[in-house]
């Protein structure tokens, strides 16, 4: 026979839920702070992107650099 199923959950587990769901969740300053976390989170991901693609395209570059300050470093 199967036990029945609780209809509540355990205090325990309930806190557990409610620490999972919020996790994800923090809180911005207000005013300009905010607003600038905000458009830095936007502009961050898109400067990662050019530099990736810039750092692709011009790949003899940055391995001429890279020789060049082994040669200093020597």
């Amino acid at each position: 026979m199967r036990d029945p199923e609780p209809s509540s959950v355990e205090p325990s587990k309930q806190s557990d839920t409610l620490i999972l769901e919020n996790k994800g969740q923090t809180e911005r300053p207000s005013g300009l702070g905010g607003v600038l976390i905000g458009i830095g989170e936007q502009v961050y991901p898109i400067l990662l992107l050019i530099f990736f693609f810039l750092e692709v395209k011009y790949s003899y570059l940055y391995y001429a650099l890279i020789f060049f300050f082994l040669l200093l470093a020597c």
